[in-house]
């Protein structure tokens, strides 16, 4: 996803906050990943959502794909979203787009192998490969 104008509302929460300070100072990378594994995050849907937009992921009873998207260098990873407000900024077009919520903890689990970006087309859009989410979720674990 190519990098658009910054979002005039970010941050709007906690995870957003805590993204832009370790993005400025890495010695804050252990607060902003003990953030993500609580926060509430917004990832795209194949489609299926709620009256009310959001698809709880312990849902049993819904069968939902994440949408998943490529890089230049053809690498597949997730975009993942800290708010809804920066879902919606980074989409480049009218179209309703279905999300689902869920905490960073149930989609590191989720996506266990899988690249995700957090906030794709944000400045301060953060790459982490499977190593790195596996990395988070051991650590969280302790």
């Amino acid at each position: 996803m190519p990098k658009i104008p910054v979002d005039p509302t970010f941050p709007c929460n906690k995870l957003e906050e805590l993204l832009g300070a370790a993005f400025e100072d890495p010695a804050l990378q252990d607060e902003f990943f003990a953030e993500l594994m609580t926060a509430e995050v917004y990832v795209l849907t194949d489609g299926i959502q709620s009256p009310h937009g959001k698809t709880p992921a312990n849902d049993d009873d819904i069968d939902v794909s994440i949408m998943s998207s490529v890089m230049e260098d053809g690498t597949p990873f997730i975009p993942v979203f800290t708010s809804l407000a920066e879902l919606q900024h980074s989409m480049d077009d009218e179209t309703d787009h279905t999300y689902m919520t869920m905490s960073g903890q149930e989609l590191l689990e989720l996506v266990d192998g899988t690249d995700i970006v957090i906030d794709p087309a944000h400045q301060y859009g953060l790459h982490l490969n499977a190593a790195e989410t596996r990395s988070i979720l051991e650590a969280a674990e302790m």
